[in-house]
């Protein structure tokens, strides 16, 4: 008999409400993510250069991109030495002569963030 009682009356429409929480709450939620994940719109070349976090450049594009920039474009391309993920840093090496010289490239960007010697 109180199986009976749920189903009927106010309970009914307490039942109704709460499954109607329950359902329209992750529609609400996704589409505030969606719009979250747009960037905004923008003119600036910059801004479409830049990658998101956790996005690399290929690597043949970074390497063309270094081998393109004095000082390196007169040396001779020796390889990829490493990657370092925590960084996210191509190791890149180059013969100067006789001297090997290590280019520390940032894999988000393209951009040189150091060199030894």
């Amino acid at each position: 008999m109180n199986a009976r009682r749920i189903w009927t009356g106010k309970g009914k429409v307490a039942l109704g409400a709460a499954l109607a929480c329950l359902v329209l709450t992750p529609v609400a939620a996704s589409a505030q993510n969606r719009n979250r994940a747009m960037p905004p719109a923008s003119g600036s070349q910059e801004d479409d250069e830049r990658p998101q976090p956790h996005q690399t450049r290929p690597l043949p594009d970074i390497v063309a991109r270094v081998q393109a920039t004095p000082p390196y474009n007169d040396m001779d391309y020796i390889g990829v030495a490493g990657f370092e993920t925590r960084s996210m840093i191509y190791v890149l090496r180059f013969l100067n002569g006789r001297q090997v010289v290590v280019v520390h490239v940032d894999a988000r960007s393209g951009r040189i963030v150091g060199r030894v010697p």
